[in-house]
């Protein structure tokens, strides 16, 4: 209780007056006005409409038969639709007892359960039904709108729940690039107001400079939408739902959920041997089943997208909780601060002052803004985010071919030492995209290492994870000519998986003739790597044309076609020509600044090293050539290589000088 004489202000509190209140009101009131201008560009450009919002939350939060489960007024929509619908009146929600809305509010938080908090079942089930419920809409409007009669289904005996694979892959990917544009508005946001709050303690705000920054809505508009408005061929979830016409970036995810559907089929029997070779181009349907069983074997970070959009929407602005997992769009495009994000090509290669860093951080930057690279194509990022946590978030780039060329010396100067995890990609000439991912430090040694982080990819032109199957721990291999001279009997160069002498995936110190790949091995699962229609036309069954290769590798290529029949049956490699080659450091933005100040602590002590050695004690040369120790040292060889001729003319001439004496 205040004492008498005691004020408010004394106790802590401050006096709120009247304007104080409006203030704040109008403040607020502002602050939710730009937040719901921001959700509309959102669901306008990114989610086509919002009959997205609506379809979700009829599956989830309203229950099967009650009228009014839209969350929005259908005048809201950005769909079109034709006069004659507009006309139609609305139904209108009757008055409900205290039992019905009782069930209401049960329904509405547990599908707000479902949705965030109860699994990755729940979530995925949540967008199946979305899918669904969209396709039996658009199904009853033809059929309403079809003068033939329509067959309708026996209820005792329902068909099975099954959906096309392209618009649930689709959903998933505009509700990812939804989430990344909050995310990002987020992040402007907080940094606004860190800078608002700095600019107020110091009492140094500049009126006109303030005058001229943009609010969040024109920022969203002008330079954040562009990187997340997804370039679909569909225009809209509610048509054209052929695999067909889904964009070329989300096909091989849709193919992977297609061949998960043939598998189960073929598992239980179902398929017969002329249905066994489906045209992959043609529409399929999948179950539920087959979507959880996708989702676990090649992207369980797709289960995260639900349940971290619904948190960005309604807790606007705070952190995600740490003990669960969130989604978040990967760039490979971001400006990293404090610190060098050089590879191969850098000239800081042995460390200089701070100043020499932001000058290399400033090229590199600028080598970014125009190099090409495989992930530029967003569908690209988003599969590779959804196999794995660390692949989310920013990208940065360690070595690109289309800067350093390929070259293996630039390869081993951008990995060795590097401590974070790493992603390699590369694009074959026949136009496959494959690669491995890898979380353990970089080093060279004759011996296989790594753990079970480690696994392979194939990007294009199907989407697979080969994960480790723990029969074996042949994760990662780098092993280089220069260490053993060749006379180790080993493949030489960066592999993964397989044997010493033949790596599954391996990349050859010759890097432009003996690159292989095969489709099976001890430590991760069999498949292939390669696109399907890849042909080897200069690498025979068993890679006998290895040795033929230049003598810097002969060794490594005699061990390769000597061990091609110690290979498990059926996975003979084939050889692929490099079109390009990208090794990205990954998983957050302060693992690859502790990495990369590894890495450059590696590389002064190795330079330490050979400065060290080059090092010449100048009072010892002194002494040793005042003694004559020099002039033996130097001339000892030739004695060493002096023949039988020439050591007849010695004794000759040892004679003839003993006479002349």
């Amino acid at each position: 209780m205040i004492k008498e004489g005691e004020s408010l202000s004394s106790r802590g509190f401050a006096p709120v007056t009247a304007a104080a209140a409006a203030d704040d009101e109008s403040s607020i009131q502002a602050l939710q006005d730009e937040r719901r201008a921001l959700i509309q560009i959102m669901e306008e450009y990114i989610l086509d409409g919002t009959h997205v919002g609506n379809t979700l939350y009829q599956v989830a939060c309203v229950i099967p038969g009650d009228v009014g489960g839209s969350i929005y007024p259908t005048t809201t929509t950005t769909s079109t639709s034709s006069s004659q619908d507009q006309a139609q009146p609305q139904p209108q929600p009757q008055p409900v007892d205290e039992y019905t809305r009782k069930a209401r509010l049960e329904r509405l938080f547990e599908g707000l359960s479902n949705m965030g908090r109860r699994g990755a079942k729940h979530a995925l089930t949540v967008l199946f039904d979305a899918v669904y419920h969209q396709q039996q809409q658009e199904q009853q409007q033809q059929q309403s709108s079809s003068s033939s009669s329509s067959t309708s289904h026996n209820p005792l005996d329902p068909p099975p729940r099954s959906i096309p694979p392209g618009p649930f892959v689709e959903l998933g990917y505009r509700l990812a690039l939804a989430t990344g544009f909050m995310q990002a508005i987020q992040a402007i946001e907080k940094k606004k107001q860190h800078q608002q709050q700095q600019q107020s303690e110091v009492e140094a705000v500049d009126n006109d400079d303030s005058n001229d920054e943009m609010d969040l809505v024109t920022i969203a508009s002008k330079q954040v939408l562009k990187q997340f408005t997804p370039k679909l061929a569909t225009k809209s979830l509610k048509k054209n739902r052929d695999t067909n016409n889904i964009d070329m970036g989300l096909a091989p995810m849709v193919h992977s959920l297609t061949q998960q559907t043939k598998t189960r089929l073929n598992r239980e029997g179902i398929l017969t041997q002329n249905q066994k070779e489906w045209n992959d181009t043609d529409p399929a349907t999948v179950e539920l089943t087959d979507v959880l069983e996708w989702s676990e074997a090649v992207a369980p970070l797709f289960a995260s997208i639900l349940p971290t959009f619904l948190f960005h929407i309604l807790f606007w602005g705070r952190p995600f909780p740490p003990t669960r997992t969130s989604f978040e769009f990967p760039n490979h495009r971001p400006v990293l601060s404090g610190g060098s994000i050089g590879g191969g090509n850098t000239k800081d290669a042995n460390g200089t002052s701070n100043g020499d860093n932001n000058k290399e951080q400033q090229n590199q930057k600028e080598d970014d803004d125009w190099l090409p690279s495989i992930l530029d194509h967003r569908p690209r990022l988003f599969a590779l985010a959804c196999t794995s946590s660390a692949l989310m978030g920013p990208y940065f780039r360690l070595y690109t071919s289309a800067a350093d060329g390929l070259s293996f010396n630039r390869i081993m100067n951008a990995l060795l030492g590097y401590s974070g995890p790493t992603l390699l990609l590369i694009r074959s000439l026949s136009g496959g995209e494959f690669g491995a991912f890898t979380s353990h430090t970089w080093k060279e040694t004759k011996d296989f290492y790594g753990n079970s982080d480690c696994f392979l990819f194939q990007l294009y032109d199907s989407m697979a994870v080969y994960r480790p199957t723990g029969r074996a721990h042949n994760y990662m291999y780098c092993n280089s000519h220069a260490r053993s001279k060749g006379y180790d009997q080993q493949a030489h160069g960066i592999g993964f998986g397989g044997t010493v002498q033949q790596p599954r995936l391996f990349i050859a110190e010759n890097i432009m003739e003996q690159c292989q790949a095969a489709s099976q091995d001890m430590t991760f699962e069999n498949g292939a790597l390669l696109p399907r229609n890849h042909i080897s036309s200069s690498f025979s069954k068993h890679g006998s044309n290895l040795s033929n290769s230049s003598s810097g590798t002969r060794s490594s290529a005699a061990s390769l076609s000597s061990s091609s029949s110690s290979a498990s049956p059926g996975s003979s490699p084939k050889q692929f020509d490099i079109e390009s080659m990208e090794i990205w450091g990954v998983g957050g933005q302060e693992i690859v600044q502790q990495a990369l100040q590894e890495r450059k602590k590696v590389r002064e002590q190795r330079d330490e090293t050979i400065r060290r050695c080059r090092k010449v004690d100048k009072a010892q040369f002194l002494d040793d050539f005042r003694s004559g120790a020099i002039a033996s040292k130097a001339f000892a060889y030739r004695d060493q290589i002096d023949g039988r001729a020439d050591q007849d003319v010695k004794d000759r001439n040892a004679r003839q000088k003993s006479n002349f004496e």
